[in-house]
């Protein structure tokens, strides 16, 4: 139609204007172009044919169970099938994990140090006697602790070294018996038992001494 549209356009009215009167000439002009325009509009507007879509194929019939042939007779009926089991095992309880070895451990006290490793205490020279004459005391550094170190009357014994008031070394100051004063502000400790005087809930750190020949050792 488009094709037949334009032809008439192009050499039907063409040549009929020229044989028209001037009168008549301008309708004939505005048609064809109306006619043209007409075209160019409804040629975008032509629908492609559709693709040819292909039917599927058709599915195969489904195969059906054959029929168990009739018992014959005389014939032992067949045996069922065993349905399948159901009975899930039952889970294996856990293993509990063996106990660690008990370690030996020791509170430490306001002089020792925390030790990266629970060990079992053991002793270690500390001094020599004649360093330590009885009614005396003196500061220790032993296994990255800060003890001090007594001798009453030939009686060893060992506490911590830092004061609980402020820290003061306790082994520095003055032994009177069975009591050492801290030369810092003056409490007074027990060396036998570590109890303040000063402060009774305040109580210093004891450790087991023992004399080897002539080496005082702690145990720490």
């Amino acid at each position: 139609m488009i094709e037949r549209i334009r032809e008439l356009t192009s050499s039907g009215l063409r040549g009929a204007a020229g044989r028209l009167p001037a009168q008549t000439l301008r309708p004939v002009q505005v048609a064809r172009w109306m006619l043209r325009t007409l075209a160019d509009a409804i040629e975008p507007l032509r629908v492609p044919p559709a693709p040819h879509v292909s039917a599927p194929p058709a599915a195969a019939p489904r195969s059906q169970p054959s029929a168990a042939p009739p018992p014959q007779p005389g014939a032992a009926p067949p045996t069922p099938a065993a349905a399948p089991s159901s009975a899930v095992a039952a889970p294996s309880a856990p293993t509990a994990p063996s106990p660690s070895p008990l370690e030996l451990t020791r509170k430490p006290g306001n002089g020792q140090a925390a030790p990266g490793a629970a060990q079992a205490p053991r002793f270690h020279k500390a001094a020599r006697l004649s360093e330590l004459t009885p009614g005396s005391a003196m500061m220790v550094e032993l296994a990255g602790r800060t003890l001090a170190l007594y001798n009453v009357d030939g009686k060893l014994y060992a506490t911590d070294g830092k004061c609980l008031h402020r820290g003061g070394p306790v082994g520095e100051g003055e032994l009177e018996g069975c009591v050492v004063t801290c030369p810092w502000h003056g409490w007074r400790y027990d060396v036998t038992t570590g109890q303040c005087e000063t402060n009774p809930g305040a109580r210093l750190g004891c450790y087991r001494v023992r004399l080897e020949g002539e080496d005082i050792q702690i145990e720490v």
